[in-house]
């Protein structure tokens, strides 16, 4: 910055001479030299010049923001008189004709204009013309030079300078010197449509309603044509914010549509139980498949073992059979002890049971990075495999007790020959199977609706019921969880019912046996039923399924009744969202490694955009898979337009959308808009009064703005280990929550997200020194730059600390 003090202007020699009162010179680290301390006003006073520095650096930062400035040289300026004769320019410039003009000229405030928007203006301007003609018929003066502005008429408050291609703009006014720039730049933008040919201009009219027309603007005023290179990001962008027009339409929707539906039966909605059931011989043989690891029997087998029986024993007295079915993949890693407990207390209560190896036992590989997949189909392959043994040797004359005898024979059989497997009890497979989780519950009558609707609908594969939530420790975090996976579950309620596809969620369905047989595929010699190369098993099979010509089927009749346990530690719930982006990332891309000679989507996914399902299932799961991607990037793309936008705002393209734009529009969608509208869809649904609903989801506000605001480093992770090819594993979710204080969650948390905490704490390092320590120049002081990677870090800081109920513990 330069500050000319007591500058004096001899009109007749054209030289500008220097005075100076109580001033101190210093250089700075550049070599530019400053003056510091006081001038004299016209009465004489000494008059403090360090506002009038702030002013001028307010008004270069707001210029440079609107992109006044080319970016590629230091042409503009903004200039400030502290009195007659006594000057502002910022940045310091070298032009010392420029200097004595402006001081010369006796104006309050100009800017020096350098953008893209002149130099067009100049590009079609003849090199005689006096004057540029306005499309309001309005007329700007055109100089040869600055060297002539004391010639220029001064109240057109506006010259062109032909010499370096540049618009001085001036004023009497501080305050409104901005807005004389903003209306300018309109003008000009106006002229340069108003020059174009008219069939052009008829042309882009017409185009301006399918393209994006500032790229357009944009296009014609620089002739920059490798600005459309931006719309190779709209198939990701477009993927990635899907959810969002989604969920605004279809709160809409639902806020002021029909409800009638959801108490109806459509092809994909079952909003009532069939009003013919089945009876006596025609019900179906129901096999209950429960996979469980290393569960504690009492407090989470045994409970959901008793709703099983529980509900057989309705379906037996309504004339149907059932059995259960134990995928137990922990049993052999267990001491002898508690291997002796489960056996038996799976013979004493009839039920059917396999388990496998241990991970690299005698070189034997429990498959997938979670491990549910490979569990199911190992059982499932001994089941089979006695089955088959069965129908090779079965009598036509056999009684029910030679099938039975013949039936351990085989099973005993077909265990010693593979020599690994340990099973017992019944493990055959009826013609339904309900799948649960090892924390299930179950309605009393629940099997025998199903099973009407399985065989009275033969392209039905899946029933996918309604799920209520079983609260465990009753504290926030769990209420939290708790809250939001009802809302999820009302949300696929309303959207299924208005017609879009069924959701699987592995857990809690009816799957037909025939048809997740008939989609079943040979991988390493072994027919499969369950992906093991996917994370997201179910929502694979959901895939295979609906393009193989099956539907899933989603039934609300039994009143949430069904019941399942939620994430107990904010360490399960972030592993769980890990888990289900690393499987969308792995249904839609290879890792980047196999893209030269495989390219970047899987056959599955190819598969799925040709297939016939109907379109809008296919945008509802593209939607699903495109809110993975959304959280996981909004991170990098916040920390990414931070320098954008404190750096560049003035260089960016305006087809790019800034991190207020989006905070703004996602505050509108989200907590406000989302909020209101559930409040209206849960009156109209008689689940509260509308305000009661209205205040149930306020107070859960703080709650949710923490949690997805601290996703988007964990999630992006999981994204990012898929498409590098790195080994990511998870466990079993707890089902039981083990006590903890304050003492023991610190280093847990600390050693669980270090590398977040690192990352976090030097973004918040950097935030601090580009706002208060570097030069001027360097600083981003806007808020609008500041506020949403500001909003971003803190949650992701307070994710750990402000959702786990166990810091508030310090009992020893």
């Amino acid at each position: 910055m330069v500050r000319l003090m007591a500058l004096k202007h001899n009109s007749s020699s054209s030289t500008v001479g220097a005075t100076s009162a109580g001033i101190f010179r210093s250089e700075d680290e550049d070599g530019i030299m400053e003056m510091v301390g006081y001038v004299t006003n016209e009465k004489g006073d000494y008059v403090s010049t360090t506002k009038y520095d702030l002013m001028v650096e307010h008004l270069y930062t707001a210029c440079r923001v609107k992109g006044y400035f080319n970016a590629n040289n230091d042409i503009g300026c903004v200039t400030l008189r502290m009195s007659h004769g006594n000057s502002v320019f910022y940045p310091a410039i070298t032009n010392d004709v420029f200097r004595e003009a402006i001081i010369a000229f006796n104006v309050e405030v100009s800017i020096k204009m350098s953008s893209k928007l002149v130099k067009s203006v100049f590009m079609s301007l003849p090199d005689d013309a006096r004057d540029v003609l306005l499309r309001d018929g309005m007329k700007i003066q055109v100089l040869d030079s600055v060297r002539y502005l004391l010639r220029a008429r001064k109240h057109q408050w506006a010259a062109f300078i032909r010499e370096d291609e540049t618009l001085i703009l001036w004023g009497d006014s501080f305050d409104s010197i901005l807005d004389m720039a903003e209306i300018m730049e309109k003008k000009l933008v106006q002229l340069i449509w108003s020059g174009m040919p008219k069939e052009a201009m008829e042309e882009v009219v017409e185009k301006e309603r399918d393209l994006e027309s500032v790229l357009l603007m944009e296009w014609y005023i620089d002739r920059d044509w490798t600005r459309f290179f931006i719309l190779l990001t709209c198939p990701m962008i477009a993927l990635a914010t899907q959810f969002v027009p989604q969920a605004l339409l279809g709160s809409l929707f639902a806020m002021i549509g029909p409800i009638w539906q959801l108490n109806e039966n459509t092809m994909f909605y079952s909003g009532k139980p069939p009003r013919h059931r089945l009876s006596g011989e025609n019900l179906p043989h129901i096999t209950v498949q429960v996979p469980v690891y290393k569960e504690s029997l009492n407090g989470v087998i045994d409970p959901t073992i008793q709703s099983i029986k529980a509900a057989i024993t309705t379906y037996e007295l309504q004339g149907g059979t059932a059995n259960i079915f134990v995928n137990d993949d922990g049993m052999q890693l267990l001491d002898e002890r508690n291997r002796s407990i489960r056996q038996q207390y799976y013979t004493n209560h009839s039920i059917g049971w396999v388990a496998r190896p241990p991970h690299g036992h005698q070189g034997f590989v429990r498959a997938g990075r979670f491990k549910k997949a490979s569990n199911m189909n190992f059982a499932l392959n001994i089941s089979t495999k006695v089955e088959d043994a069965l129908e090779a040797i079965r009598d036509p004359s056999w009684t029910a007790e030679d099938e039975a005898i013949a039936y351990e024979r085989t099973l005993r059989a077909v265990v010693e020959e593979d020599g690994r497997a340990w099973a017992g009890g019944n493990i055959r497979m009826g013609e339904i199977i309900l799948l649960l989780d090892s924390d299930s519950r179950v309605p009393e009558d629940c099997f025998l609706d199903s099973a009407t609707e399985m065989v009275q609908n033969p392209e039905v594969a899946i029933i996918q019921h309604s799920s209520g939530v079983m609260l465990v420790v009753y504290n926030y975090w769990e209420h939290g969880i708790a809250w939001f996976t009802r809302m999820i579950y009302n949300a696929i309620r309303i959207t299924v019912a208005g017609g879009d596809g069924a959701a699987f969620v592995g857990h809690n369905a009816f799957l037909r046996w025939s048809a997740i047989r008939e989609v079943a595929f040979e991988e390493d010699g072994v027919r499969k039923i369950w992906s093991e190369s996917h994370v997201s098993e179910d929502f694979d099979m959901s895939l295979r399924l609906q393009i193989a010509g099956y539907i899933s089927r989603y039934a609300t009749y039994s009143n949430n009744m069904f019941k399942e346990g939620v994430s107990l530690t904010i360490y399960d719930e972030v592993a769980r969202w890990q888990k289900y982006a690393y499987g969308c990332s792995e249904l839609i891309f290879h890792p980047l490694y196999k893209w030269i000679y495989k390219g970047p989507f899987t056959p599955l996914f190819r598969k799925f955009l040709f297939s016939n399902m109907k379109l809008h299932c296919k945008l509802g799961i593209l939607g699903y898979i495109g809110s993975y991607y959304a959280i996981s990037c909004s991170i990098w793309l916040t920390l990414l337009g931070y320098f954008l936008s404190g750096y560049w705002a003035y260089a960016i393209d305006q087809f790019y959308v800034t991190n207020f734009q989006v905070l703004v529009t996602t505050l509108c969608v989200f907590p406000f808009f989302g909020n209101l509208s559930l409040a209206v869809i849960r009156y109209r649904l008689k689940e509260m009064s509308f305000f009661g609903a209205f205040l149930d989801n306020l107070k859960w506000i703080p709650f949710f703005a923490i949690f997805f605001g601290g996703l988007s480093f964990h999630v992006s992770l999981a994204l990012m280990a898929h498409l590098v090819g790195y080994n990511m594993q998870w466990g079993a979710t707890a089902k039981e929550l083990e006590e903890s204080n304050f003492f023991r969650e610190v280093p847990k948390v600390i050693k669980g997200y270090k590398y977040m905490y690192l990352f976090m704490f030097a973004i918040i390092a950097g935030m601090c020194c580009l706002t208060f320590v570097v030069p001027l120049e360097w600083r981003i002081t806007e808020p609008t730059v500041i506020i949403p990677l500001a909003i971003m870090v803190g949650s992701h800081i307070l994710l750990p600390l402000a959702l786990n109920p166990f810091l508030m513990y310090f009992t020893y």
